[in-house]
């Protein structure tokens, strides 16, 4: 059984609070409708059940320890026992605001027939530097994303498969995190593995001076939740749709060139 070991401070003790625990608090009619000065907790959205209910964490956690005179080191001590658990916890108005959103989620999963084509109509364009990039509300949400290189001819054109360099894609931090991860790695720094073999083999090879606008990139770019406790099912199926998608691409240009891009190791 998972439990998250929550230690008291008047009496000290160490109690053993479980998932089904803090749900079975939070239904309850002892637990007092309510938020936290500063902290709230969510029950979480189930199928079946779209209203949010928010709660006070240090409320529930007394219920759940049996002790309404619990005492606790602070708001960070208990907060870190939804957070282990998987529920939505944090500042009373982020809370609302996010499990409101969840509950109000009424757009489709992405279908990958039609997000293929639609990266494969989009044209190249140079890659900007990392602050456009962070600027760019697109870019925020995870996707997939292509590179292309040597050839500014390009700019403008159509994406042929022929010329991707590389396919990548991001579930995590955003497209504009990802893509700033190839700049840094491609003109000296680290994190993206393509831009450090881009660096040491390409670069040396041409002996030249790398600029941030020598690269070409297009993307498609699938809105989502991706923190744990706040992405929904639905947050869910578009990241499986986001990895899906990368695997998709790389498949259409192994079927339409014969080869996979020369960036992609694997």
């Amino acid at each position: 059984m998972q439990f998250f070991p929550l230690r008291t401070t008047q009496p000290k003790r160490v109690h053993k609070i479980t998932r089904d625990r803090l749900l079975d608090v939070m239904k309850s009619r002892g637990l007092k409708p309510g938020k936290g000065r500063k902290f709230a907790v969510a029950y979480p959205i189930a199928k079946g059940r779209d209203k949010v209910k928010i709660c006070s964490p240090k409320d529930v956690i007394r219920l759940a320890v049996r002790n309404r005179k619990a005492k606790f080191s602070g708001g960070t001590q208990t907060n870190e026992v939804f957070k282990s658990l998987g529920f939505p916890v944090g500042k009373t108005k982020t809370v609302q605001e996010r499990t409101e959103r969840e509950a109000t989620d009424s757009a489709n999963v992405p279908k990958l027939n039609n997000l293929i084509p639609r990266l494969f109509r989009k044209r190249w364009e140079r890659l900007p530097s990392r602050k456009k990039m962070a600027e760019n509300d697109a870019l925020k949400s995870p996707g997939v994303y292509v590179l292309a290189f040597d050839s500014p001819e390009l700019r403008g054109k159509k994406i042929e498969a022929q010329d991707v360099w590389y396919v990548g894609m991001t579930n995590e931090g955003g497209l504009s995190n990802r893509l700033g991860q190839f700049l840094s790695s491609a003109t000296g720094g680290f994190g993206h593995s393509a831009g450090l073999r881009f660096r040491k083999l390409w670069l040396r090879r041409r002996n030249a001076k790398w600029k941030s606008t020598d690269p070409l990139f297009a993307y498609v770019e699938i809105p989502c939740e991706t923190e744990k406790p706040w992405r929904s099912v639905k947050d869910l199926r578009r990241m499986g749709t986001v990895a899906a998608l990368e695997y998709e691409i790389l498949a259409k240009i192994k079927e339409r060139t014969g080869f996979g891009p020369v960036l992609n190791k694997k």
